[in-house]
């Protein structure tokens, strides 16, 4: 997936949107929602490392190029 900036569309449409990259501000985040904005919409952008993935999700992403690449040949 792209960087976008999915937290400001929240504010966009009147919710509450926070973009997290440590532990420690996902902490605070949550904190946040919890105590200060839980009367509103919240959400939270957790940007995570392109290689912090699992094992299930990497089999997927493999099995679906491979999909991929043979419809494409498929439709050539």
């Amino acid at each position: 997936l792209g960087k976008y900036d999915y937290y400001k569309m929240a504010e966009v449409f009147g919710a509450v949107g926070f973009e997290v990259n440590t532990s420690a501000q996902l902490q605070k985040a949550l904190e946040e929602a919890e105590n200060k904005y839980a009367d509103k919409t919240v959400l939270i952008q957790v940007n995570l490392d392109k290689e912090d993935v699992s094992a299930v999700l990497k089999s997927f992403g493999a099995m679906m190029g491979k999909s991929n690449k043979e419809a494409s040949r498929a439709d050539s």
